[in-house]
């Protein structure tokens, strides 16, 4: 079977596990080099510091998984995946990445007016994007210029990442743009890592990486990371039809600032072996974190701005997550969200912008806490305040509804 690491000699056997907050910890209290560059994120770290060798790496697993995902030399195409920030991860890597396999970008960012790069459509071969962006992008541009299909008549393909990729979104995407749709994941502290090769089904990408999975049953000592290895599944050495289902683990061993020895990302895959690449497909998130395009919010950062005294029921419709905060004081929405931009850089930036898909609302007063109370049904606590420790529920704060969580289980 072919080395899909590239690095199969380094063995991760009796490595503990790397979770989000001693990452995150021991990166923000060490001292780099002159020679480094830091850019911020909404991932677990919130940091990710990059030597040259370091950026070398991640850049070629980028445009490994762009040209994975579809994208080719010859294209020409916009680019709705990056905010106009020099120090984010996105812009970086979607700048770079297209120049290494040689396509050609029309535009720098998201942030620009259409009016800047109208000029260049007709010869728009492939949008680069966030998921939920192509249907409010292109929402927007029926409705300014007409029908999409003749607007960008040579348009062949999209490639999105930084969130998931709902069948009804796909199918909005797929039937209006008239194109054929394509995903890819990647982490901000491990780069692209994986692609679509059909819908919902992804392939390991990135040579620099070394993938595994922990079995979802496996037990971890919370203090020191440790895990038995007949808990953890490297994803090449799966035989043709074993499945193993767990939180994925990357290591990334050439790497020279903050190094990533099975880093525990946060997030859920089924896994099967075939005789080719392992295939992929992502169930979710291990904790609270509400995925937007391109941002997470974490609940520590809805903590930080309002206190951890409320109820939140997240839900997603018609390309939009919603946001039904239950609070005792009166917090207005757009306080709110205010709020969560001043705690997350990358949350506040595409909000600034005007392009997150986002509802939120609040209810403090007795009559609306009741009608949403009922729709939702939500149990009371013995004071008649909602209870949110159900099905779906992480943590007693944080409720997901079906209609959210089954963006992950098509």
């Amino acid at each position: 079977m072919e080395d899909l690491s590239g690095i199969e000699e380094f063995s991760t056997e009796g490595w503990p596990v790397l979770t989000q907050e001693l990452f995150a910890k021991v990166s923000n209290n060490r001292e780099y080099s002159e020679d480094v560059r830091e850019f911020y994120s909404s991932g677990g770290s919130k940091r990710v510091v990059l030597s040259p060798e370091d950026q070398r790496l991640v850049l070629e697993g980028y445009a490994e998984t762009l040209r994975e995902a579809g994208l080719r030399p010859d294209d020409v195409a916009i680019n709705w995946g990056a905010p106009k920030e020099k120090d984010h991860m996105s812009q970086w890597v979607y700048e770079k990445g297209t120049e290494i396999i040689g396509a050609e970008t029309v535009n720098e960012s998201n942030a620009e007016d259409f009016e800047d790069y109208r000029d260049r459509w007709e010869e728009v071969t492939a949008l680069l994007s966030l998921p939920r962006m192509l249907k409010s992008s292109g929402e927007q541009i029926q409705e300014e210029f007409g029908d999409l299909k003749e607007t960008f008549p040579n348009l062949e393909h999209s490639i999105t990442a930084g969130d998931i990729m709902p069948e009804e979104l796909r199918d909005w995407i797929e039937t209006n743009y008239g194109i054929k749709a394509r995903n890819f994941y990647a982490g901000t502290e491990i780069g692209g890592a994986a692609a679509e090769i059909e819908d919902g089904v992804y392939k390991p990408t990135n040579p620099n990486l070394v993938l595994e999975l922990l079995d979802e049953d496996a037990e971890m000592d919370s203090e020191t990371g440790e895990v038995s290895e007949q808990d953890v599944y490297r994803l090449e050495e799966l035989s043709p039809g074993e499945t193993v289902t767990g939180p994925l683990l990357a290591t990334m061993p050439l790497r020279e600032q903050q190094p990533l020895i099975r880093y525990r990302i946060g997030d859920v895959w089924e896994v099967t072996g075939t005789e080719e690449a392992p295939e992929m497909k992502f169930k979710g998130r291990e904790d609270d974190v509400i995925m937007f395009s391109g941002a997470n919010v974490y609940p520590e950062e809805i903590n930080n701005a309002i206190g951890d005294d409320y109820k939140l029921v997240v839900s997603e419709n018609d390309g939009f997550v919603k946001l039904n905060f239950f609070t005792p004081d009166n917090w207005r929405s757009e306080e709110i969200v205010d709020q969560l931009a001043e705690q997350n850089k990358v949350f506040g930036d595409w909000h600034q912008s005007g392009s997150m898909p986002i509802e939120a609302k609040s209810y403090s007063c007795q009559d609306e806490l009741e009608e949403m109370l009922e729709e939702y049904e939500i149990p009371r606590d013995s004071d008649g305040r909602p209870e949110i420790i159900e099905e779906g529920a992480k943590t007693n704060r944080i409720a997901f509804e079906d209609s959210y969580n089954s963006q992950f289980n098509q």
